[in-house]
């Protein structure tokens, strides 16, 4: 039985993502998932809607609000069919909801699950990618000499 973690900063290009993933995975492996849910708009929405305050606070709202609703429901619904899939294969399912400000714990548990591989899915975002600490991670990754994968909106780096 192998042990991976999935690492969701980007819910872009997930069909890319699940290939490279499925292929490796094994009836009787175990996937960890840690999805990045966001509290808030990215900073490019914010400094569009708020710092140069063209489109007044009515419509700013507006926007993060859609924002955030749209990126909740495709979070949802990818977990749900990845849930799905994962239960076919007999592959062992951990999703666990998180948010930016906890790297530092999914770090700790990183190290302590004894991990084979960690698939990671940033965003070619530079300002979702600066929110995310992509360098630390990879770094800290590296430093750890995990096996890693590093996707960008679905595609293998």
């Amino acid at each position: 039985m192998k042990k991976y973690l999935l690492i969701l900063f980007s819910y872009a290009g997930l069909e890319g993502l699940n290939k490279v993933l499925f292929n490796k995975l094994k009836s009787g492996d175990r996937l960890f998932v840690r999805a990045v849910i966001l509290e808030g708009v990215p900073k490019l929405y914010n400094h569009l809607t708020s710092d140069l305050g063209f489109l007044g606070d009515k419509v700013a709202n507006d926007i993060e609000e859609s924002v955030l609703e749209g990126h909740q429901c495709i979070t949802d619904n990818y977990l749900k069919n990845l849930e799905e899939t994962a239960a076919e294969n007999n592959i062992d399912f951990t999703k666990h909801l998180i948010d930016h400000h906890q790297l530092d714990k999914m770090k700790k548990d990183i190290l302590e699950k004894d991990l084979d591989a960690v698939f990671i899915n940033f965003s070619k975002n530079e300002f979702i990618s600066d929110q995310v600490k992509e360098k630390e991670i990879k770094d800290f990754l590296k430093k750890a000499g995990l096996k890693h994968y590093s996707f960008y909106d679905g595609k293998l780096e």
